[in-house]
């Protein structure tokens, strides 16, 4: 095997790949073996024929696609070796350029692992990463735990108002004939839910169980339904009852029955729990921000192979977890297309393939200035670190932690995996702890003091 580098742009080598004679005539040999059962010659029992009489009756290269198919690996990989070619993905055949009694010519391209200029990971402006105390997300968690273990009474002789709940039967009429599908009875309705199109729920506003109220609206241009879009309708309901939820009080009985001393117990957890949310949630957005920025001020010319390999597993994985809820993925994709208006089989593919793209391109330049910053800063992972790791992939394994640490010592690709997912951990500390807070973080203070 030898080859001629034609062309390096944009992480991808174009290199001219020819095999000589001698591995050509071996590969056409192993193919026709391979092969040779499935021919019936005049003149031969099936399978004896012999290769020259096989080519005289086909033709002389019956036998080269496959013969290319079979010497191709061993000279791409002699190619890459020598070439000292890092690949990232397979090959991209672009021409057969010679085949024949003196070997073939091929040319392919190889996609490289890119090479860029990282962008500065310093020093990058991001929002506040510690977290001050508001009293106003306290009383927001304390309200949501009264939410949750609210209830619905139903009222008497009661109006209603916004927030409350109706039980409505109704039917809906345009110019004096009923409609199908606006008919509904013990219809459960929370006023201000926006649930019914617009003006309907406000007229059931100031009502009473037993009344009997003509709700008049207007249907919007945009409706779904052909035959009302713009129509004026009247809804004839009857407000059967009229419900209101019974919030808790906010007492020491509240706090015991959700398992506290008393208030101030559950008031100094629950701050406990919102700092620790708080801080996870603007950390979470700072590397967000860092990322984004990295990703916008760094080029990295990704080989075009490279992507597609990538955006076809990302659509493999998301096929598997349709089908997996008992959903053929053609059939998803379609309905899904056809909410966007395209009816075309290939066409809606392409839609979901382009998304595919997408997200394959985000996440390989991600990886790849993660792969970049990890080279230029050292972060050794301690022994602590490494069993604690251990400790959290054997709990979601159902293993001990001993035999997973056994399993990684056997097998490097695993226990690289871990390392490295210890390493991107310290890597978003690092970047967090290298980047200016400073205006944000004062900014914080001052709003908290408000």
């Amino acid at each position: 095997m030898t080859f001629e580098l034609v062309s390096n742009e944009k992480n991808v080598a174009r290199v001219k790949l020819t095999i000589p004679k001698e591995d050509f005539d071996r590969a056409i040999v192993k193919v026709y073996n391979r092969n040779k059962s499935r021919f019936n010659i005049p003149g031969f029992r099936k399978g004896k024929a012999p290769l020259a009489i096989i080519e005289q009756r086909y033709g002389k290269g019956v036998f080269y696609e496959d013969a290319i198919d079979e010497c191709f690996p061993d000279a791409y990989g002699a190619c890459l070796k020598e070439g000292e070619f890092d690949a990232v993905a397979s090959p991209t055949l672009v021409e057969i350029n010679e085949v024949g009694d003196n070997g073939a010519v091929l040319t392919v391209d190889i996609a490289l692992h890119p090479q860029f200029e990282l962008a500065e990971y310093k020093g990058i402006k991001v929002g506040p990463l510690k977290y001050t105390f508001k009293k106003a997300d306290l009383d927001a968690k304390i309200k949501d735990l009264q939410e949750k273990d609210s209830r619905l009474e139903t009222l008497d002789d009661t109006k209603s108002k916004k927030d409350d709940t109706v039980i409505i039967d109704f039917e809906g009429f345009v110019d004096g004939v009923a409609f199908e599908g606006g008919k509904g009875e013990d219809y459960s309705l929370v006023l201000g839910s926006d649930t019914f199109i617009p003006g309907f729920e406000d007229q059931l506003i100031g009502k009473k169980a037993g009344q009997k109220v003509d709700v008049k609206v207007t249907f919007p241009e945009e409706y779904h339904a052909e035959n009302l879009k713009g129509k004026d309708a009247v809804f004839k309901c009857e407000v059967k009852a009229v419900q209101r939820k019974i919030y808790p009080e906010a007492d020491d009985e509240f706090a015991i029955d959700l398992g506290y001393e008393n208030l101030e117990d559950m008031k100094a957890h629950l701050k406990e729990e919102i700092k620790e949310s708080k801080t996870k949630e603007l950390r979470d957005n700072a590397a967000n921000k860092i990322f984004e920025e990295l990703l916008d001020k760094t080029e990295i010319d990704l080989p075009p192979r490279y992507v597609e390999e990538r955006a076809m597993a990302l659509k493999e994985d998301n096929d598997a977890q349709i089908q997996s809820r008992g959903i053929d993925p053609e059939t998803y994709y379609k309905f899904a297309a056809l909410q966007s208006g395209i009816e075309d089989q290939a066409q809606a593919n392409e839609m979901f393939m382009g998304v595919f793209r997408r997200q394959a391109d985000r996440d390989l330049r991600t990886e790849l200035i993660v792969e970049e910053i990890l080279k230029k800063e050292d972060l050794p992972v301690s022994d602590e670190e490494f069993d604690k790791e251990c400790e959290t992939y054997a709990s979601r394994m159902g293993q001990s932690v001993e035999d997973f640490k056994k399993e990684c010592e056997e097998k490097d690709y695993l226990k690289d995996y871990v390392m490295t997912g210890i390493k991107r951990s310290k890597l978003i500390d690092f970047l967090l702890s290298k980047a200016d807070t400073s205006k944000e973080e004062k900014k914080a203070k001052e709003e908290a003091a408000e």
